[in-house]
């Protein structure tokens, strides 16, 4: 009688950069890993990494597993690179003087690895201030333009731009840009044919 195949774990990278993928065998592992790099199977490296099959019901490896199995990761906030050996390693510097870098105490919240909970609050707090920032465009737009669907915002960095759809119309030709608090619109020449009919059906 033939068992069930069972996930395993396999190393996977791009030559720059490395995840953990679960599958029944290196090919399928390799077609998974690809998929994640943009890659085709045979471009990407696989190996064996018995250590992680313990995850394989949970289907992924966190940042603070990786960790754990001597892996090293990025801080989402500074970009700092995270180990357990180089959160050792300044300690000692630290302790003895040798370094001023703020201490490494890894965190994790929502798939983010941070090197420190204060790196921690200030990304969670930017996000806050984006999501802000993107309900504030949206309600200016609406109201700067009564009856407009919101398709996008960008720039929430600096000053937001809105992209709209004009009511009535469809695709590119009734969607027009606006940065928040400016008078000028960025349009192709139908969409501000489309604009003058919007604007003429609102006196």
């Amino acid at each position: 009688m033939t068992s069930e195949p069972t996930l395993q774990a396999y190393s996977v990278s791009d030559d720059e950069h490395a995840m953990v993928v679960f599958g029944y065998t290196p090919q399928h592992a390799a077609r998974l890993g690809g998929s994640h790099f943009g890659l085709e199977a045979e471009d990407v490296i696989t190996d064996r990494a018995p250590e992680f099959d313990e995850y394989a019901a949970a289907g992924h490896v966190t940042g603070m597993q990786y960790l754990a199995h001597g892996w090293w990761m990025t801080c989402t906030q500074c970009q700092r690179e995270v180990s357990r050996d180089r959160a050792d390693e300044l300690a000692t510097d630290i302790e003895v003087g040798l370094s001023d870098e703020a201490p490494m105490e890894p965190q994790e919240h929502a798939g983010h690895l941070y090197c420190s909970l204060a790196c921690r609050e200030a990304d969670l707090a930017e996000r806050a201030r984006r999501i802000q920032a993107r309900a504030d465009a949206e309600q200016a737009t609406l109201a700067r333009f009564p009856g407009v669907t919101i398709v996008d915002v960008h720039s929430l960095h600096t000053t937001p731009h809105v992209v709209f759809q004009l009511p009535g119309t469809d695709g590119w030709t009734g969607q027009l840009g606006w940065t928040v608090g400016q008078d000028i619109l960025t349009a192709s020449p139908a969409a501000h044919e489309a604009y003058r009919t919007y604007q003429e059906a609102l006196k």
